[in-house]
């Protein structure tokens, strides 16, 4: 699977995109998870996230230096938020979160 060098990465929805491309391409292989993500039993929900890059949209939430929060919306899946987090020159998926749906007024 793809990676980034974290000098080499300053589109931080890009790596996201890149780091979630590559978890489809894992399918559950429990060691090719353990090359992009900070756990092996990392298991992320079917959502906006996973969703195929063309027509996937990411957002950066926020950056906080080693960790980075972005928003996947893509059309007919949940929104989620991913985590990215540095390690050793290289960003690696931390987590993610499905986003709620706020009730409408």
């Amino acid at each position: 699977p793809g990676t980034l060098a974290g000098d080499d990465v300053l589109d931080l929805p890009r790596a996201a995109g890149v780091i979630m491309d590559a978890v489809s391409t894992c399918a559950g292989d429990a060691a090719c998870v353990q090359t992009i993500a900070e756990r092996p039993d990392l298991a992320s929900a079917a959502g906006a996230a996973t969703a195929p890059a063309a027509v996937r949209t990411l957002h950066l939430v926020d950056d906080y230096g080693d960790v980075a929060v972005i928003r996947a919306e893509a059309e007919g899946y949940p929104q989620q938020l991913v985590v990215i987090a540095r390690h050793d020159d290289r960003w690696l998926l931390r987590e993610v979160l499905d986003l709620t749906q706020q009730p409408s007024s």
